[in-house]
Order: structure tokens, then sequence, then C-alpha cells
């Protein structure tokens, strides 16, 4: 979930991950995993502003984490920092599974890029990104 306008009302970026489809899950349900987002500069391609959570497990009644302050407005206005061009921004999410017993890697589930045109024009206090399995 991207919050445009931040999730706590103060204009700056917020970034969140949800577990799709969570009202549909058993009770009891729960995951563990590592995430990463990754704020592309899109005149490098580079992540300017990434964000890490090692370890963090979701529950039914848990289901999103994330960061209310991403990115401050400053930052994402600025035109040097490449991370709206052309009206267009774009994330990127590492996601890992972890083992429960260890903390140790478990299984890599991939990494997922997201682009949004229309940054600057959007209406909506949040939007959710389509999901990824």
């Amino acid at each position: 979930m991207i919050y445009p306008r931040g999730s706590k009302g103060d204009d700056n970026l917020s970034l969140y991950l949800e577990v799709a489809n969570h009202e549909k899950l058993a009770d009891g349900w729960s995951y563990l995993v590592s995430f990463t987002f990754g704020i592309v500069n899109q005149l490098t391609g580079l992540a300017k502003v990434v964000r890490e959570v090692p370890a963090h497990r979701f529950y039914k009644t848990h289901t999103d984490l994330g960061f209310p302050q991403m990115v401050k407005k400053s930052t994402l206005n600025s035109k040097k920092n490449g991370i709206l061009h052309k009206d267009r921004f774009q994330v990127a999410l590492s996601l890992k599974t972890l083992d429960p017993s260890t903390f140790g890697l478990d299984e890599q589930c991939g990494t997922y890029t997201c682009r949004l045109n229309g940054f600057s024009r959007a209406k909506d206090q949040r939007m959710i990104t389509p999901p990824f399995y």
C-alpha cells in the first residue's frame, strides 16, 4: 500500500506491505518474512531510499507493516533525486520467507517492482498495488 500524502497526515510518502486476501486466511495463520523496500531513482535505476525489515511475523489479525515516513515530501519532490520522473514513481520489494526455528533463509520469494504513473495526480489517500505471489 502506498500513501502518497502519508498515512499519518504529514504529507510524507508512506509505504506498507500487506497480506493479500487476509480475510480468507484460516484462524491461527501466520507467516515469518524478511522484506526490503527500495524507492528507485529513475534517472540511474538504483535504489535511492532503502528500508529493511529483517524479520516480522504476519498474523491473520495483524496483516500489514511498513514505514509511515518512507520518503519526506522534500526528497520526493526534488528533481535531482529522480524519485518522481515524468510523474512516475517506482518501488521495488524484495521478500523472503524465513524458517521460524532459526530465522535463517528458507525460501526466496523474489523481487517485485511496481511503477505508478500519474503519481502527483493521485486523488486517493491510499493506493493499492496489484498483488504478487
